[in-house]
């Protein structure tokens, strides 16, 4: 209930634009079952009902910082490759052919995400659910313009090797192939 915009659209912007790593909590009047469920559902990490206690939030917003300080000090892959592609998670740089691509967080994740499963239908629910961390049953057309934005961008093109098919009324399949990227004589 803000004042030019709902808190769902706000969180929306937020996960689009920052990515799932951003701790997002609801301190709101609403207290219905479908409007908590609602929140959760699309990304939020935990959700209040006004009238706030203080010492409660404060231990909400601990737990919430403690738990992405232990997600981000986990050992994890550092670097993802695939063909003339190659991502380091760790400086957040990506290197498409010989040269530097800027990615926003989410192409990022979407990037890692479809290398890791590269040969693999990855249908836009799993997308969404692995992803955008939302709710799969939701239509929306964010998925298919992010995926059309890494394919320009990271150059998934038959002459770079790659294959990023659409597969219809499914979702995407990433395949590389060398033998492709190699000239023809």
């Amino acid at each position: 209930m803000l004042p030019d915009d709902d808190g769902l659209s706000v969180l929306e912007w937020l996960r689009e634009t920052l990515g799932s790593q951003l701790p997002v909590m609801f301190a709101t009047t609403r207290s219905e079952e479908v409007s908590l469920v609602e929140a959760l559902n699309k990304g939020a990490d935990d959700y209040l009902i006004k009238p706030l206690r203080q010492a409660e939030t404060m231990a909400r917003i601990q737990a919430l910082l403690r738990r992405r300080t232990t997600i981000k000090t986990q050992p994890m892959e550092t670097t993802v490759s695939l063909g003339g592609i190659h991502i380091d998670t760790s400086m957040h740089r990506v290197n498409s052919h010989g040269a530097a691509v800027e990615l926003t967080d989410r192409e990022m994740e979407l990037a890692i995400y479809m290398i890791r499963n590269h040969g693999r239908l990855l249908t836009r629910q799993e997308l969404l659910e692995n992803v955008w961390h939302t709710n799969a049953s939701i239509i929306t057309r964010t998925v298919d313009t992010h995926i059309s934005r890494l394919r320009a961008k990271l150059g998934l093109t038959p002459e770079n090797g790659f294959e990023l098919s659409t597969v219809y009324h499914k979702g995407y399949r990433l395949e590389y192939r060398p033998a492709d990227a190699a000239p023809q004589t």
